[in-house]
Parts: C-alpha cells; structure tokens; sequence
C-alpha cells in the first residue's frame, strides 16, 4: 500500500532535528529489535502502515534548540508529554506540550517552528494518522454522520490543539505500551493497537464539547439546559439514580423528550451514561489507593462486586485488582518508554 503524505511530515521533522542532534540515535527499521539498547538520547520510529505514525522520543539536550519545516499534509496527533516540554508556533497560533499533559492536535500545511529545553529530559509519545482515516474514526466512534470531522473542528486555522492532563486511565494504557515495547519479541500488531487506543481515547476525552455542539442542533436552548440538568442529576446520584419518569418530572421535560434529547446531545441513552459516571467514579478511587474494588464498587452504586468487575473490565479491558496494581505509581512519575 502507497505511503500517505502525511509521512512526509514527519520525515521533514527528523530530518530537521537530527541535522541539529547528530548524536541522538534514530532506529526508523521498523522491527522491534529483540533487546533493544537504548541510551537517553534516542528517537523511535514505527510506520509500516500507511495510515499511522509511532513515534517515542527520550533525549536531554545540553542547550535550548529550535528549528523550522514546513508541514507538507494535514494530520491528526496525539501527543503524550511525559518529561520537559516542547513549544510548537505558526503565523496565528502556538503550542506548548508540558510534562504531565497530553495533547490531540489537528494540523494544516503551513510553517511551524519547533523549540525545546534544554537542560532537562524530554519524553514524548506521539501517535499521527492522517485526516481521512481521522473522520473514518469519527464516523464510527460516534454514529454522527462525520459531523465530528477535520474542517469542522479545525475551521480556517493552521493549527488547533485540545490539551488535558494525563489522568488515571491515559497512564494505565501508556503503561501497557511501554510493556508492549520492551517485551522481547512483540509484534507491531501488539504496539499499533495500544497506540491506537491511547488515540481513542484521547479522541473521546477531548472532542465531548465538540460531538456535543454537533448534536444539538435539533434541539431548544430551553431542552438543552434540561437535559444537562439531567445528566447533573444521574451524576450526583450514582448509588440511588431516579427512573426515567422521576428524572423527566424533575427536568420538566416528558420521557420521549428526554430519552430522545439526551441520546441525541449525548451520544449514549440516560443509564448508558450512568453506567459510564460510575466506572470513571470508581477508576478514580481505585486510583487514590485508599479503597479496594468490592468498596469502589459500592460507593457508586454497584451492589455485586462480580458484576462491577465485569463492566470495568468491559469498559477499561483490565480488572480493577489489577488496575490498582499497574496505575499506582508515586506521584509525578511517569514509565519509559523506551
């Protein structure tokens, strides 16, 4: 299968900061070396597929560097800064990765500038597809119509970035990545589906707003204020949730409105997000290490321990005793990945 240009992107970028950094070592094979040996100035880089780009960064540079490209492809990315920091500045906007965030990226051809620290580590993962495998994931991720797609969230800029916090469970799936990296004989099939679970996810996390607006049209600025009074209520009410018919009487609206409206704003049905509140709920406590899984399970409204550990392995596709054990790590410290 022919290489998509958004490749060519990248390509540009190693070019560009290994004329700067000769001594950092770039391993573009695309095989997972069997004991791969790495120092702390290294780049690599997996893209035998057409419609991705891995690419995992960890290098200390001894002085401030900065360089210019030109991006020749429009592209989607997500970015996991896990060290340092990275600035990226175009003629109407700019960027800056920082330790501890992660950030989906929609980019268009234009000149960027690139700028590190030096002084201090910098580790990146970064995960590129191009923009029509983008609005393919959009279409089924969401069951819009492609509403959620490149031009509409990026609109006439050059570049347009959504940047949260690494929370609990983006560090629970870069953790098994890094696993999946250093494990002797693994198969790039193994990396891709990690790398692309890591960019679902982010995808769910940052686009809510945006798959939000794009629903709503259909619907009243009066019936959207009531069905977010609604999903404020089933969130504050995990253990005792209301009926439908008590959650329609207490927002004002029927229960056709509100079954139909909040499937429509939200992209779920009413218990479909109250399921969904009470395992990101108990995610977090687990991730406090002050509760077990039968007490997690209870505090958001699970009565069957069984029944709790079979919807988080359903949603998060590991089982929480073992989530605790993997996502519990001192606080600010983050795997490597090479």
């Amino acid at each position: 299968m022919e290489k998509s240009d958004f490749h060519e992107n990248f390509d540009l970028f190693f070019d560009s900061i290994h004329a700067g950094l000769p001594e950092i070592r770039k391993d573009f094979a695309g095989q997972l070396p069997e004991q791969p040996e790495f120092g702390h100035k290294s780049i690599r880089r997996w893209s035998q597929r057409s419609d991705m780009e891995i690419v995992v960064s960890e290098f200390t540079l001894n002085k401030d560097y900065a360089f210019s490209l030109q991006p020749r492809a429009a592209m989607v990315e997500v970015n996991c800064c896990l060290l340092g920091k990275r600035e990226i500045s175009l003629p109407d906007s700019s960027h800056q990765a920082t330790a501890g965030s992660f950030a989906l990226q929609f980019g268009k051809p234009g000149a960027a500038q690139f700028e590190f620290a030096g002084g201090e580590p910098f580790r990146m993962l970064s995960i590129g597809i191009p923009v029509k495998t983008f609005n393919g994931f959009m279409e089924q991720a969401w069951d819009t119509g492609a509403m959620v797609d490149f031009e509409r969230i990026i609109g006439s800029r050059h570049l347009r970035v959504f940047q949260e916090k690494i929370g609990p469970a983006v560090s629970f799936l870069l953790k098994r990545f890094a696993s999946a990296v250093g494990k002797p004989g693994a198969c790039n099939l193994e990396l891709e589906c990690h790398a692309l679970e890591i960019f679902m996810l982010a995808c769910r996390m940052c686009l809510k707003e945006e798959d939000e607006s794009s629903r709503a049209v259909a619907l009243s600025r009066d019936e959207m204020d009531k069905l977010r009074e609604a999903r404020l209520i089933m969130k504050e009410r995990l253990v005792d949730p209301p009926t439908l018919i008590e959650l329609s009487r207490l927002i004002g609206l029927n229960d056709y409105k509100l079954k139909a409206g909040f499937k429509e704003l939200y992209g779920t049905t009413v218990f479909g997000y109250l399921k969904d509140e009470r395992l990101r709920q108990a995610m977090l406590m687990l991730q406090t290490g002050r509760v077990n899984v039968g007490e997690a399970a209870c505090a958001v409204g699970y009565l069957n321990p069984s029944y709790f550990a079979e919807a988080f392995r359903s949603k998060y596709g590991v089982n929480p005793g073992l989530f605790i054990k993997e996502v519990k790590t001192e606080s600010g410290r983050y795997p490597s990945l090479l």
